[in-house]
């Protein structure tokens, strides 16, 4: 029963954690993360701009592509480290990839 709640979170791109009871698995919460109130205001307006939006997580792919495709942004990189997001921006700022630079966006600290 818990594998079923387990696998229907990660489905929903939420992180599933075990709670224990006296050291045995009785409970799984599902965490999901999210966009900021103002996150799809700001995706519409650098669109509008001109620049494409691409989301780096350090989440999960699954957890990854459920925030990338509310605001419908169709590229998402998951399981990315710090110097792989600086990676990513330095990739997106060599031409022929796009004509305008390119900056993170960033919502705070950022996992691991």
């Amino acid at each position: 029963m818990l594998d079923d709640a387990v696998r229907a979170a990660e489905r929903h791109g939420h992180t599933a954690v075990h709670l224990p009871v006296e050291g045995r698995a009785e409970a799984v919460v599902a965490l999901g993360d999210s966009l900021r109130s103002g996150g799809y205001r700001t995706i519409d307006h650098l669109r509008r701009l001109g620049p494409r939006p691409v989301l780096a997580s350090g989440h999960s792919e699954a957890a990854a592509r459920s925030v990338a495709e509310r605001p419908g942004i169709a590229e998402a990189h998951a399981r990315m480290t710090p110097e792989g997001r600086a990676r990513l921006v330095r990739t997106a700022r060599r031409p022929p990839r796009a004509p305008w630079p390119a900056a993170p966006v960033v919502r705070g600290p950022q996992p691991p």
